[in-house]
């Protein structure tokens, strides 16, 4: 499957962790695009349908809702949670939980590449961190 220029939505509250992700996803060859100022997650999801990828901060509260990733799944978007450093074993429950890659910032372009490419290639198995 080609990754390059797959839309990757970053889901964060704090606005320059966001922004370091979509510099680390252009790097790796993804297109990022945020929620707008003061946009929900489901609003973001809804304007930029279907979004190819989500990368979702797990301390959002859609990361423990059923209903957003059914809404997601409906969509055809996949799902790559993670979170902050000592926040490993939030975001491995929530992986785990879910069947999605994760991982732990912070990271690299390459880790981030490998999740989202294990996301794409639709592997059920967490992406375990280093």
């Amino acid at each position: 499957m080609p990754y390059r220029a797959a839309c990757v939505l970053v889901l964060a509250p704090d606005t320059v962790l966001a922004a370091f992700l979509g510099m680390l996803l252009e790097l790796a060859g993804f297109e990022p695009t945020f929620a707008e100022p003061g946009e929900s997650p489901d609003a973001a999801v809804a304007r930029l349908r279907p979004p190819l990828v989500v990368c979702l901060d797990c301390e959002l509260p859609e990361a423990r809702s059923d209903i957003f990733y059914a809404r997601l799944e409906h969509q055809g978007a996949v799902v790559v949670a993670f979170g902050g450093p000592g926040r490993e074993d939030d975001v491995r429950a929530v992986a785990e939980k879910r069947q999605i890659p994760f991982f732990v910032l912070p990271t690299d372009r390459a880790t981030l590449a490998d999740a989202l490419r294990l996301a794409l290639d639709g592997n059920e198995e967490p992406l375990p961190t280093g």
